[in-house]
């Protein structure tokens, strides 16, 4: 059984319009996901597939594989996403796919690999009947792992930074920000992304569980005299923070 979270974020594509008298891309973004419902998207084989919090979450119900699917079809794109894989399943992203009608077979198509296993080639390409297309460098294939470990790993290896740039699982954003204090050097900068979510965490009736991660976190950051910190309203909020 395949089982996957997909947290989107951010989930756009690019569609290029081509002219013969022109070789120029002009590239145009457009949502893919309206962070409500499942708008613009079909259900294709077994699956079950919801909408929580901002986030699209994809289950497999049964040992056949479901698929959810945009309804446009696109040429040439740039797609941007962020994916989390849970349990002991995997997953991926296939692009370019065509199934069978009125069943999940997929007659042709390519799927770029997400898998929890270290070694099984996340980010790797394979599909149309030709099997594994590409894989990552052999030194990509280790540092998938979740990033706690990720940082232990440069703890023990007694690594310092100038500088580090967290954006991650948002309830780890305090262990993060711990860990990677521990890691920098004195007056090296900490920043972190997605601080204000979206503006939500000054609005006072937003208490889902992501908005309040983000301003409990941001309290604990404020109080914390390991550091001296500023917020930059831009984007989706950066937290500065410089260490003392």
């Amino acid at each position: 059984m395949r089982v996957a979270l997909i947290t989107m974020v951010s989930l756009f594509c690019a569609t290029a319009a081509f002219a013969q008298e022109s070789p120029k891309i002009t590239p145009k973004w457009e949502s893919l996901f309206n962070g409500k419902d499942l708008s613009g998207w079909k259900k294709i084989g077994n699956g079950k597939w919801i909408v929580e919090e901002g986030a699209i979450y994809g289950e497999g119900i049964t040992e056949k594989y479901g698929y959810l699917a945009t309804e446009k079809t696109y040429k040439d794109f740039e797609l941007e996403l962020k994916f989390k894989c849970e349990a002991s399943g995997n997953s991926g992203v296939y692009i370019h796919t065509t199934f069978e009608p009125g069943t999940p077979k997929v007659i042709k198509g390519r799927q770029i690999e997400i898998d929890r296993a270290i070694g099984h080639h996340t980010a790797g390409i394979y599909g149309d009947g030709k099997g594994w297309i590409v894989w990552p460098a052999p030194d990509l294939e280790t540092i998938i792992k979740p990033a706690l470990e990720s940082i232990n790993d440069l703890k023990k290896k007694n690594n310092k930074f100038d500088m580090i740039f967290v954006d991650a699982d948002k309830e780890n954003y305090k262990n993060y920000y711990d860990q990677s204090i521990e890691l920098l050097n004195k007056d090296g900068l900490i920043i972190i992304d997605n601080v204000l979510w979206h503006g939500e965490v000054a609005e006072e009736e937003k208490n889902d569980n992501f908005t309040k991660n983000m301003r409990n976190f941001n309290n604990y950051v404020h109080n914390d005299l390991r550091t001296e910190q500023v917020i930059m309203p831009i984007g989706d909020g950066l937290t500065i923070c410089r260490k003392l």
